[in-house]
């Protein structure tokens, strides 16, 4: 690929105003077109893998292959056990490629998606984090590539990390004229529940906002034309690998 490039039109402090005073900005071709466009481009053909909570509510990673080996029976329990607990508000459902866990381990050598995890851990990026924030102590962007499918959701939830590191969360979409009707809406919720605010993954619009108030991705309708291809995580202030 092309060498990765922020937009360097972009109102770094209008954008930060915004930031401060609603905990959620919209930033629109967040990217060169000519970067987002690479990354439509292979998004696509990642090796995804299928995420889904068993009867304990531990996350499994399962690949399509992995998912097919499973017995019928099998199948069918681990689905029947979503679809109960997210009629509970719990629990989430999409295909997802941890990019972060991707890079350190060595996975799919030489997939353009590498390129994107080290764009988004470089300097300019982090400055522009810290920017936006309004935390000039964030360190690093943690990264994974995720495709919701018709039925697919993530309820409600919030960010905090094992040890507090999540500051921001932030979301980018690569899915071209997406649609409010076919769901994948970003919803952030009040504490009596009702919705805040909704925010439509647009292409290369990256959405930034506190990911400490409880937030979900409405469920895809079954009449959604294409997949949602989104690139998401925190921007967070523990020690990149390596240093502490």
């Amino acid at each position: 690929m092309l060498p990765l490039r922020l937009n360097p039109d972009l109102d770094t402090e209008r954008l930060a105003r915004e930031y401060a005073e609603r905990k959620c900005v919209q930033i629109p071709g967040f990217l060169e077109e000519a970067s987002a466009a690479q990354l439509e481009a292979v998004i696509p053909s990642l090796p995804w893998r299928l995420i889904l909570q068993d009867d304990t509510i531990s996350n499994l990673y399962l690949t399509r292959e992995e998912f097919s080996a499973k017995p019928p029976e099998e199948q069918r329990r681990l689905m029947e056990g979503m679809q109960r607990r997210a009629a509970q508000g719990i629990g989430h459902l999409y295909l997802v490629y941890p990019m972060i866990n991707a890079a350190l381990f060595g996975w799919d050598a030489g997939h353009p998606i590498h390129e994107l995890t080290e764009f988004l851990n470089s300097k300019p990026v982090i400055e522009f984090a810290r920017a936006i924030s309004g935390k000039p102590g964030i360190t690093k962007l943690d990264a994974h590539a995720s495709c919701f499918l018709p039925g697919h959701y993530l309820n409600s939830h919030v960010d905090d990390g094992e040890i507090d590191e999540r500051q921001v969360a932030y979301t980018i979409g690569f899915t071209r004229g997406w649609k409010s009707d076919w769901g994948g809406m970003l919803l952030v919720w009040d504490e009596r529940g009702d919705v805040r605010f909704g925010r439509c993954p647009s292409f290369n619009t990256m959405t930034v906002f506190d990911g400490r108030i409880p937030h979900s991705v409405s469920a895809i309708a079954p009449f959604a034309p294409k997949p949602r291809y989104t690139v998401a995580g925190w921007f967070r202030d523990d020690p990149p690998v390596g240093k502490k």
